[in-house]
């Protein structure tokens, strides 16, 4: 069971899961795929002007979110390369699960502690 109010700054958790990613062509073909999935549609989201992606977000309880991502057709390239890939991945993929999101107050120690390889963190914003 998942504590909702406990913080990883507080406590010797070193991070909790923020949310899990599903990664599109665009916008529309992700909120068909998890709707057919899961029997439930995706609501409106915003957009990362600073990583030209825009998404769909599905509230999963109290503290977590199902994001569909996409390339946002109206952004501005970003001068590096986008989250999770998207940048490598072909112009008419298949919508699917592409990554899940913690929160850490101290990523350096998170990363220290652990015995598996992660990929590189990206220090974020919430919303960013």
């Amino acid at each position: 069971m998942i504590d909702k109010d406990r913080n990883p700054s507080t406590s010797k958790q070193l991070c909790r899961l923020d949310h899990i990613t599903v990664l599109a062509p665009i916008l529309a073909a992700g909120r068909v795929h998890v709707q057919e999935l899961l029997g439930v549609s995706p609501d409106a989201g915003g957009a990362h002007p600073s990583m030209g992606t825009h998404n769909l977000l599905l509230r999963l309880g109290d503290s977590h979110f199902l994001e569909v991502l996409a390339i946002d057709p109206d952004a501005l390239p970003p001068p590096r390369p986008r989250w999770f890939g998207r940048d490598n991945l072909p112009r008419n993929f298949e919508p699917f699960l592409g990554a899940w999101v913690v929160q850490a107050a101290d990523i350096d120690a998170l990363m220290a502690s652990s015995t598996e390889p992660w990929a590189s963190p990206r220090r974020s914003l919430a919303g960013s």
